[in-house]
């Protein structure tokens, strides 16, 4: 019992310095998001004219489909940062 009960201090003590973290960085203006992953829409058009499944060509650009679907509905607009 005595493991599980610093276990749980531990845990509170984790999540209130990650909190603490990121309060600090959003008010310094840091980005505290992962970035997101480039997509070359052009390539993806390419494949996806070629027939290819947007699980195929996420597959071959080594990113979710996600980012290629919504490269696709973009179109070949420059990615935002």
């Amino acid at each position: 019992m005595k493991t599980a009960a610093s276990y749980a201090r531990v845990s509170t003590l984790i999540a209130e310095r990650v909190r603490a973290g990121m309060a600090h960085a959003k008010s310094l203006s840091k980005h505290i998001r992962r970035p997101r992953a480039a997509v070359d829409a052009e390539t993806a058009a390419r494949l996806r004219s070629q027939g290819r499944s947007l699980r195929e060509i996420a597959r071959a650009l080594n990113v979710p489909v996600s980012r290629v679907r919504r490269a696709l509905q973009r179109g070949a607009r420059p990615e935002r940062d």
